[in-house]
């Protein structure tokens, strides 16, 4: 959160709690609380706290259970990774595979509930406090319209899913739901680079390639580059619950803008602004980001960050990762 605020960003910060074994949930619980106290000494305007359990195979029913219900006592943003691979399928719906053999040699008894990821979780109570669900691969119609009656909220990881080979989600699907959708990278650990615009194009790639599935699921088509657009832009505010904030240029919201030069000899012919955005673009072409009227890079710059030293200190953590 101190790094969010020195460079100038907006955001909200998502504190993980784990905790498979259900011995230890009220543990776990008063650990959070006690983390999320103090992360709330540092919040500001532009950036807040929230809290993640990580996962349905990392974390168990009754922790799920408590940090539900705090988050919604408290107001608390509630993110988790949501029905992405098959592995966590098994283990939901069966009680078997690979997360079931782990948690067995650790000693922790799994009783599996028999069903998906995300009436799981709306029996645990999560989906009453309107989380942000990341990957929602492995999920059917039912579960899908289960999202769009709680107000779930979906960060999509075309990417990150891919490298995995845990296959892609429906997005077509959730936006002719009307499910707010926003574009996520997910981390460094399962997506080299972390890159919106490069999500955004890959979303919509991806969308077209799966078309004939989608077209069974939903009479919404193909994503063009607009509506790829607006998933990068205002349906990450919504998905985050900062559209009354952020995600649009328009009056009443505050001033966060990227620029983006289209003058790249590889975004030529530009015929249309946005498709050569989507399509041609990366984050490499901008040129210009401000939040809340405040410039935090232009030109190649960092405004507030000693990036030489920050380079020079990457680097001494990566030797000391090499010799553990």
């Amino acid at each position: 959160m101190r790094a969010v605020r020195e460079v100038g960003l907006r955001g909200v910060v998502f504190q993980e709690s784990f905790g498979p074994d259900p011995r230890l949930a009220k543990e776990n619980l008063e650990k959070l609380q006690t983390k999320v106290l103090e992360l709330r000494e540092v919040e500001t305007p532009l950036v807040k706290v929230g809290v993640s359990p990580h996962a349905p195979y990392t974390v168990s029913a009754p922790q799920l259970e408590l940090i539900a219900e705090f988050a919604t006592i408290e107001k608390l943003p509630l993110m988790m990774h949501a029905a992405e691979s098959a592995a966590e399928d098994q283990l939901l719906r069966e009680g078997l595979g690979l997360f079931a053999e782990g948690l067995a040699r650790r000693g922790i008894e799994w009783r599996a509930p028999g069903t998906s990821t995300i009436q799981y979780l709306k029996q645990r109570g999560v989906l009453n406090a309107r989380p942000l669900l990341i990957h929602c691969i492995r999920v059917d119609e039912a579960d899908i319209e289960t999202m769009a009656e709680m107000n779930s909220r979906i960060a999509h990881c075309p990417k990150s899913n891919a490298k995995l080979g845990h296959g892609h989600a429906p997005l077509l699907s959730f936006v002719g739901k009307g499910i707010a959708v926003g574009l996520g990278s997910d981390s460094v650990a399962s997506n080299n680079t972390c890159d919106i615009l490069e999500e955004t194009r890959f979303a919509a790639l991806l969308s077209r390639a799966a078309r004939a599935e989608n077209q069974r699921r939903s009479e919404h088509g193909m994503i063009d580059s607009r509506e790829a657009l607006t998933l990068a832009t205002l349906g990450g505010a919504r998905s985050l619950g900062l559209e009354s904030h952020t995600g649009e240029l328009r009056e009443g919201l505050q001033a966060d803008l990227t620029v983006l030069s289209l003058k790249g000899t590889h975004q030529l012919p530009c015929y249309d602004p946005i498709d050569t955005v989507v399509f041609s673009s990366s984050g490499r072409d901008v040129i210009l980001t401000v939040v809340a009227g405040k410039e935090v890079f232009r030109e190649g710059q960092i405004m507030n960050v000693d990036e030489d030293r920050l380079r020079a200190r990457m680097g001494e953590i990566a030797k000391k990762l090499n010799l553990v």
